[in-house]
């Protein structure tokens, strides 16, 4: 059981970390920043890129979302801030 439940906290703060490239990527920023910040590979990075692009919308969904819970709350919320550990996740895959 202690190596299932390893498995999912490591996938779930893999799906944040993509989430934030996501975010990031629709803000505008570059590669070269987002790896600067969050230490995700660039090759990481375009493939949340291509979901953001070509997927299904998941990425979008979720932003959007995010975005009206937090100005429901009259900010930026907390509850939803991630903080990236160098080494990112090994490989991207799109929701939705």
């Amino acid at each position: 059981l202690g190596d299932v439940y390893k498995r999912q906290v490591k996938e779930i703060l893999d799906m944040a970390q993509r989430f934030a490239v996501a975010r990031m990527l629709s803000e505008g920023k570059s590669y070269t920043e987002i790896t600067r910040q969050t230490g995700m590979s660039a090759a990481t990075i375009s493939r949340v890129n291509r979901c953001l692009k070509y997927g299904t919308g998941g990425y979008q969904t979720a932003l959007q979302r995010l975005d009206g819970e937090e100005e429901q709350k009259g900010g930026k919320s907390e509850r939803w801030k991630v903080t990236i550990p160098p080494g990112g996740a090994r490989r991207a895959s799109c929701p939705g």
